[in-house]
C-alpha cells in the first residue's frame, strides 16, 4: 500500500510540474492578455507543489532541529517564489521590483546555509545543540545579502551602464560570484557533513539518484548564467527552476539514506529475514510484514492484547501498542521445551544408572571392585545430590503450573541452571578424584554455560575469567565452581544480576561473585568460612574467596 501511495504523489507531481512548464511554452509564443493569467496559474501551481513538499518534510523528517531547518529552506523557497509573482504580476513600480529581484538572494544566501545547518546534526541525539561557532555563518550570511540588497549605492553585485538601472541592461560583478561561491561552499561542506555523519555507508550505485539532479542543477545554473538560448527557452524562470531542482536534490538526499526520515517501513520490514513481525492497524489489518512473516489470524492478535498467546511449534505471540495500530511478533521457545525434554530424558537416565549400579554393586563379587564403584557413586551422587533433589522438586511444581506459560518458563530457566552444574560438577569431581590438573578455560565454560542459563531468566550477567595459568589443580577448580554455584542457588529465585571475575589479586588467586538479589545470603559466610560476604549500597552482595592453596569449606 505504501508503494502505492507514493507512486501516486509522484504521478501528481510529475504532472504539476509538466502543466506549468506546458503553461509556459505556450505563453512564449502568445502574445494575449491571457498570457498574464495563466502565467500567475503557473506560479501558484509552483507555490502549492513547494508547500505540499514543505508539509511533506515536516511529517517525515525524524530529528527535531534538523526539520526545523529543512522546513525553513521550503519556507525560502516559497519566498523566492513570492517575491517572482509580486514582481511580475502585482507591482508596477521600477523601483519596487528591482528590490524584488534582489530579493531573490535571500533564499540564495539562505538555502545553502540552512542545508548546512540540518546536515550537522545527522546522526545526532535529539538534544543536540548548533555549535556557537557554526552560528558565525550568519555573519557572511548577512553581509552578502546586505551588499545585493545596497547594489544601488556601489554596484558591487550587478553594474548597470551609465545608472540606467534597468533589468535588461546589466552585467554581473564580482559580488554577484561571491554569493554564487558561497552557496557552492556551503552547499559542498553539507554534503560532506551529511554523508560522514550518517550511520549506514551504502553501496555507490545508491547514489545515482542524486549526482544525477545535482550534474541537472549545476548544468542548469551554468547555462543559465551563460544565458543559453535553449535553458531560457525551456526554463528561463530562475525561481521555479531552481526551486524544483532543489527540493529534488533533497528528496535524493532523503532516497540515498543521507537524510533520515520517519517512513520506508515496507522496506525495512521486507529486509527484514529471520523474524516474524507484522505492524497492523486497529482493524488488525496487516500493513507491514517481515519476509519470514507467519500468518496470524485477528482472533489471535486480540487474544495477545492483554498476555502472550502460544502458538503451535513452540512459539509465543506478543502484541505492543503503536500509534494508530500495534506491533506483533512471534517468540521462538522451542529451545527451552527442547531443554525441558532433555533434562527429563536426563532425570529418566540418572535414575535408571542409579538402579543399574545398585543392582551392579550387589551382584558384584569383588570386593575391591564394588568398594570402587560404590565410592565413587557416592562421591557424584553426594557432589550433587542437592541439585538432582532440587530438580526433582522442580519438575513437580512444573507438572502443578498448569499451563502457566510464564511460570513454566521460569521454572524451567532454574532447571537449567541446576542442570547445566550437575554436567560439570561430575566432569570436576572425577578430574579431582584422579589428581588431575584442569585447563582453568574447564572453569570458564564452566561458569559461562551457567551464565547463559541466568541471562534466559532475564538476569544481568558478566563473566571474567584471567587466571595467569594455563592449568589449575582440579580441586582448586571444584572449589571455585561451588562458591560461584552456592551463590547462585542462594539467589536463584529473585536473581537480578550476576558478575563473576576470576583472577590474581595481590598475587592471589580469588573468585568474586557480585549478586543483585532480594534473598538473604550472609548464611553462606558461615558455609564458607573463609570466604567474604557483604552487602553493598547498591544492595547487591558481594561474596570472595581466595582459592591460593585450594581454600573451601
Amino acid at each position: 500500500m505504501k508503494a502505492k501511495n507514493n507512486k501516486a504523489v509522484w504521478i501528481i507531481v510529475a504532472a504539476v510540474v509538466v502543466t506549468a512548464a506546458a503553461i509556459r511554452l505556450v505563453n512564449n509564443q502568445n502574445a494575449s492578455d491571457d498570457v498574464l493569467f495563466t502565467d500567475f496559474i503557473r506560479a501558484l501551481l509552483h507555490i502549492g507543489l513547494i508547500t505540499a513538499w514543505g508539509f511533506s518534510l515536516y511529517r517525515r523528517v525524524v530529528q527535531k532541529q534538523a526539520r526545523h531547518y529543512l522546513c525553513g529552506i521550503a519556507v525560502l523557497m516559497i519566498l523566492w517564489l513570492n517575491f517572482k509573482v509580486l514582481k511580475y504580476y502585482i507591482c508596477m513600480d521600477a523601483v519596487v521590483r528591482r528590490y524584488l529581484w534582489y530579493l531573490y538572494y535571500l533564499p540564495l544566501v539562505g538555502i545553502p546555509l540552512y542545508m548546512l545547518f540540518a546536515s550537522m546534526f545527522i546522526g545526532k541525539t535529539e538534544d543536540y545543540k548548533l555549535k556557537w561557532q557554526l552560528k558565525l555563518l550568519y555573519i557572511p550570511a548577512v553581509l552578502l545579502f546586505l551588499m545585493v540588497m545596497t547594489n544601488d549605492l556601489h554596484e558591487f553585485a550587478f553594474s548597470f551602464p551609465q545608472h540606467d538601472f534597468s533589468p535588461d541592461n546589466y552585467k554581473y560583478g564580482i559580488g554577484y560570484f561571491m554569493v554564487f561561491g558561497w552557496f557552492a561552499l556551503c552547499t559542498s561542506a553539507s554534503f560532506y557533513a551529511m554523508y560522514s555523519g550518517g550511520k549506514i555507508k551504502r553501496k555507490p550505485r545508491t547514489y545515482a539518484p542524486l549526482i544525477a539532479t545535482l550534474v541537472l542543477t549545476i548544468c542548469y545554473i551554468i547555462a543559465y548564467m551563460a544565458e543559453n538560448t535553449v535553458t531560457r527557452l525551456l526554463a528561463g524562470d530562475l525561481s521555479s527552476a531552481c526551486s524544483l531542482l532543489f527540493a529534488a536534490v533533497f528528496e535524493s538526499c532523503i532516497y540515498c539514506g543521507l537524510l533520515p526520515t520517519n517512513t520506508r517501513y515496507d522496506e525495512m520490514f521486507e529486509a527484514s529475514v529471520g523474524s516474524s513481525a507484522q505492524i497492523v492497524d486497529e482493524n488488525f489489518d496487516v500493513r507491514y510484514a517481515s519476509a519470514s512473516d507467519e500468518p496470524i489470524k485477528a482472533e489471535q492478535i486480540k487474544q495477545a492484547l492483554n498476555a502472550p498467546v502460544a502458538l503451535s511449534e513452540g512459539k509465543l505471540l506478543h502484541t505492543s501498542p503503536i500509534g494508530g495500530g500495534y506491533m506483533v511478533w512471534t517468540e521462538d521457545i522451542s529451545e527451552l521445551t527442547n531443554l525441558r525434554r532433555e533434562l527429563t530424558e536426563t532425570k529418566e537416565e540418572l535414575e535408571e544408572r542409579t538402579a543399574m549400579l545398585r543392582h551392579e554393586y550387589v551382584l558384584e563379587k569383588d570386593r575391591k571392585v564394588t568398594a570402587e564403584q560404590n565410592r565413587l557413586y557416592d562421591l557424584l551422587t553426594t557432589s550433587t545430590q542437592k541439585q538432582i533433589d532440587r530438580i526433582a522438586q522442580l519438575m513437580k511444581e512444573y507438572e502443578l503450573a498448569d499451563g502457566d506459560t510464564e511460570k513454566e518458563n521460569a521454572i524451567l530457566s532454574k532447571i537449567a541452571v541446576l542442570g547445566g552444574y550437575v554436567k560439570r560438577k561430575k566432569h570436576l569431581t572425577l578430574s579431582v578424584q584422579n589428581g588431575f590438573e584442569v585447563p582453568s578455560g574447564e572453569l570458564k565454560n564452566a561458569i559461562e554455560e551457567s551464565v547463559r542459563y541466568l541471562k534466559a531468566m532475564g538476569a544481568r550477567c558478566v563473566v571474567f575469567v584471567d587466571t595467569q595459568r594455563d592449568f589449575l589443580p582440579g580441586e582448586m577448580v571444584s572449589v571455585a565452581y561451588d562458591f560461584f554455584e552456592d551463590a547462585v542457588e542462594a539467589a536463584l529465585d529473585t536473581i537480578t544480576s550476576c558478575a563473576v571475575s576470576v583472577g590474581v589479586v595481590g598475587g592471589v588467586l580469588r573468585i568474586r561473585v557480585t549478586v543483585g538479589c532480594k534473598e538473604d545470603l550472609s548464611p553462606l559466610g558461615k558455609e564458607w568460612q573463609d570466604a567474604s560476604v557483604s552487602l553493598s549500597d547498591e544492595d547487591e552482595w558481594e561474596l570472595i574467596l581466595h582459592l591460593q592453596g585450594g581454600v573451601g569449606r
